[in-house]
């Protein structure tokens, strides 16, 4: 699910917008790699501008979430990537112009 509020001529000639998103494996577990599992999931959010309908900048973080469980072993059990990675949050900035 993503959400993106834009403010027109916030500033003038700049639109801000502040875009967010959140995926979440609901139930089950996907029968392909890397296709999704129950528990796990990203989100991501940020703020843009769009500077005079020409130049585009973009700050965005994106994270992953997910749970480890211990098993009756005693062994660390994951289900799915996103669980572990969820200490490894990534900071984007994209820059884009037209011509």
């Amino acid at each position: 699910m993503s959400f993106t509020p834009t403010w027109y001529n916030a500033l003038p000639s700049i639109d801000l917008s502040a875009p967010m998103s959140v995926s979440w494996g609901v139930f089950g577990n996907s029968p392909v790699a890397l296709g999704g599992n129950k528990n796990v999931g990203t989100f991501g959010f940020g703020v843009s501008a769009l500077i005079n309908q020409r130049y585009s900048a973009t700050l965005q973080y994106t994270g992953e979430m997910g749970q480890l469980r211990t098993a009756a072993n005693g062994a660390t059990v994951q289900n799915g990537l996103g669980s572990l990675l969820q200490d490894r949050g990534a900071v984007y900035l994209t820059l884009k112009t037209t011509f």
